[in-house]
């Protein structure tokens, strides 16, 4: 699994990576990423460690969508080229 994230993160993991979900900061910013997507909160008036972790958190998820989309676009490439191949 770390060296799964190493590649798709481009950072290797120090400790377990659910254990990540433990920091208070972590959570923090988990509850207020998902205040701000429902427009419920001012981040101007959060904490800035935490408003840092939530776009980090953010960054990563936006890498790491496009990262499967490329994978699905290159796997469905490769599909349709063996079945043109097999006609």
């Amino acid at each position: 699994m770390r060296a799964r994230i190493r590649i798709d993160a481009s950072a290797e993991p120090r400790t377990c990576p659910w254990r990540t979900y433990e920091d208070p900061v972590i959570q923090a910013a988990m509850t207020l990423r998902r205040r701000v997507l429902s427009g419920v909160v001012n981040v101007d008036d959060q904490l800035a460690i935490v408003v840092e972790a939530a776009e980090m958190i953010s960054s990563v998820q936006s890498h790491l969508e496009l990262v499967d989309l490329r994978a699905k676009n290159e796997a469905e490439r490769l599909a349709r080229i063996g079945r043109e191949g097999s006609r």
